[in-house]
């Protein structure tokens, strides 16, 4: 009986370390994207202020590269002032004003500043060491609205 137990925690020991070392590439993978700059974010959740979490099942994105962010989100909340019919939401290219990128434990936070020709926008996102990412958008003219996805590896 022992030697059988024995040969399941050897077992389970074998599978656990190849778990840790895809972990460990996975985190060295997620650094090395960060690092570079360039980075796109596939979003699954959204998660207006004044409601529940939202699946989403259309592809949205945001990207930044090349200076600049695109974002393709969807918008659900209050608008304060915007352009008639509705604007362009958080759907635009513009170029980055601000950057500034910090490094916790194991995670890794970005602030990006944006200006389009309807509003100022803060993002904040947050990547894990996992992939796992969440995107906190503060609008100047809107309500705050959150989403959360992945880090896409281009």
């Amino acid at each position: 009986m022992r030697t059988v137990l024995q040969a399941l925690a050897m077992a389970a020991i074998a599978v656990a370390v190849p778990s840790l070392a895809d972990s460990q590439n996975r985190e060295d993978v997620v650094r090395e994207i960060m690092d570079s700059g360039e980075y796109a974010i596939s979003i699954d959740k959204m998660k207006p202020l004044g409601g529940g979490i939202r699946n989403l099942t259309s592809d949205y994105y945001i990207r930044i590269g090349n200076d600049s962010l695109y974002s393709c989100l969807p918008y659900a909340g209050v608008a304060y002032n915007i352009p008639y019919g509705g604007g362009e939401g958080l759907v635009f290219d513009a170029p980055v004003s601000g950057y500034d990128k910090v490094e916790k434990d194991d995670k890794t936070i970005v602030t990006v500043k944006v200006r389009n020709s309807e509003d100022s926008y803060t993002y904040t996102i947050t990547v894990f060491s996992n992939g796992n990412a969440s995107v906190a958008v503060q609008p100047v003219n809107r309500q705050f609205i959150s989403f959360s996805g992945s880090l896409l590896a281009e």
